[in-house]
């Protein structure tokens, strides 16, 4: 919402604000994103359903790692391209914990 005032925290002049800016947008819509995830993804720890979560975490890890590989290493775009990697990260988090808990899969399982 102040970019500016946040950044200017650091005091590292113009460019760095100027560079900043974009990357902090790309986070805050990650962190909007994080919030609705988590809330899923502890509804499914909440089943009791280990493996369903373990399932989730590493298919995210997975994605997450070869985009991230792709995109800054292979492709050499700007690191907001980078940042942009969470937004993939909670969006595959919070896809199958979604799917999960309203299939009502959740409630066949035996602990």
């Amino acid at each position: 919402m102040f970019p500016r005032a946040f950044l200017g925290i650091y005091g590292q002049g113009e460019d760095f604000i100027q560079a900043g800016i974009p990357v902090l947008r790309v986070v805050s819509i990650a962190m909007i994103m994080m919030s609705a995830a988590t809330v899923w993804v502890n509804a499914v720890t909440g089943t009791g359903n280990s493996k369903m979560n373990l399932f989730t975490e590493v298919a995210t890890i997975i994605f997450y790692l070869v985009y991230v590989y792709i995109v800054l290493e292979k492709m050499n775009m700007p690191i907001t391209w980078g940042w942009a990697s969470e937004w993939l990260y909670w969006s595959i988090m919070f896809i199958p914990s979604f799917w999960y808990i309203t299939s009502n899969r959740w409630k066949k399982i035996n602990i």
